[in-house]
């Protein structure tokens, strides 16, 4: 009696394990949906002959990327159990955006939540990138004279932190908004600042997997520090930047990001006058360059 409860036993498993692993190859990946007729039936059967239930117009549901019994089924889990719906009951990923272009849509809001899903670009997220620039000539030339060398290229750095809020204006666009960190170092000539920044993107092109966006940006700074030959000066800092940004995603939450463009940035009440005899007198405070960031973003 007891061997035969452990071979019963060891059917059950069997079969539940089975299950599993069918539910699992079928549903592995998922899609979302919406059921569009007045009842979408679920079936036990891909054959569609046994309805085991039902489901309301206009509700999300997930199911299955490969179709069976000739592309009129799709797989579904309801309560755990396995079951199969009609295409046909149905709008699919791909119908989203002749939905979303509809004069007349009933779906919008849920339609907004699966592009939330679908497209990672419509989701809050919180950037952190690093990167460098060209200060330009002005302070090449500076550079020169205060250290008594040769000119040589400088380049600063930034550090950004910023949250992203999609909009919805036109064409999908990205406000941004966050802190900036500038430092220009070398031996006798530095600079640095910390900004409030705020910039807007326009969203050119995206996939699943990526997208591309085209920016413009402001920033401001209450304060920032020039020390030339230790004698330092403060003042205002305002600039602007352009740039072109590419985002790849590694997980659901997290992305990389490049960007490539261009700053410029304006160094205003510095008294740089007080300090002309120190510095070549083509620096008027400009500093502007090439800019190539990189960093992450995590999806709030």
């Amino acid at each position: 009696m007891n061997k035969f409860k452990l071979n019963l036993k060891i059917v059950f498993l069997c079969c539940l394990t089975t299950q599993f692993f069918n539910c699992t190859s079928l549903y592995a990946k998922a899609q979302y949906a919406i059921t569009k007729a007045h009842k979408t039936y679920v079936y036990a059967d891909k054959e569609m002959t046994t309805p085991i239930g039902f489901i309301t117009m206009g509700k999300k549901i997930k199911v299955g990327r490969k179709s069976r019994n000739r592309g009129r089924v799709l797989p579904t889990v309801i309560s755990g159990k396995l079951g199969w719906v009609d295409i046909k009951d149905l709008h699919l990923e791909e119908d989203l955006l002749e939905l979303k272009g509809a004069k007349y849509n009933r779906y919008k809001v849920v339609v907004d939540e699966l592009e939330k899903e679908h497209f990672r670009s419509k989701r809050s997220h919180l950037i952190f990138d690093y990167g460098r620039f060209l200060a330009g000539s002005d302070w090449k030339s500076t550079s020169k004279t205060v250290n008594e060398g040769a000119a040589k290229t400088t380049f600063g750095a930034t550090h950004d932190i910023r949250v992203a809020i999609p909009l919805s204006v036109g064409q999908y666009n990205i406000f941004r908004l966050g802190a900036n960190a500038t430092t220009i170092e070398e031996p006798n000539l530095k600079y640095k600042a910390l900004f409030l920044a705020a910039d807007f993107s326009r969203l050119l092109h995206e996939t699943k997997n990526a997208y591309v966006e085209a920016m413009i940006g402001i920033k401001g700074s209450p304060y920032g520090k020039l020390t030339i030959l230790g004698d330092s000066f403060s003042g205002y800092t305002a600039g602007a930047k352009v740039a072109m940004e590419f985002t790849g995603h590694i997980s659901q939450n997290w992305s990389f990001k490049l960007s490539l463009g261009y700053t410029y940035f304006k160094l205003i009440d510095f008294d740089l006058q007080n300090g002309i005899s120190l510095i070549s007198a083509s620096f008027d405070g400009t500093i502007h360059g090439p800019e190539a960031l990189a960093g992450f973003i995590y999806r709030i």
